[in-house]
């Protein structure tokens, strides 16, 4: 990635000539996408997938504590996601 930046500079200039003038269209219609609340069980399951000894993302949380107890972690996130 270093080298693609150092290409376009901090000002993004060149950023045509690498990656190319793309034409995209927009979709003729919408996709079916569910934005309504994840369920408790999908909260478990992305929890599990979290790696242990990675950085922690910008909540400053790392996996293992998300995992320490799941349960309760399971109860705290569902009402916040449902807000979101």
């Amino acid at each position: 990635m270093g080298d693609f930046n150092a290409k376009i500079g901090r000002d993004n200039r060149g950023y045509e000539e690498i990656m190319g003038q793309q034409d995209i269209q927009q979709a003729d219609r919408d996709l079916p996408i569910d934005c309504s609340a994840p369920k408790k069980e999908e909260i478990r399951k992305a929890i599990k997938k979290l790696r242990n000894g990675e950085a922690a993302g910008p909540d400053g949380i790392p996996a293992e504590a998300l995992k320490a107890d799941m349960e309760t972690m399971e109860e705290m996130l569902h009402p916040l996601f449902k807000k979101i």
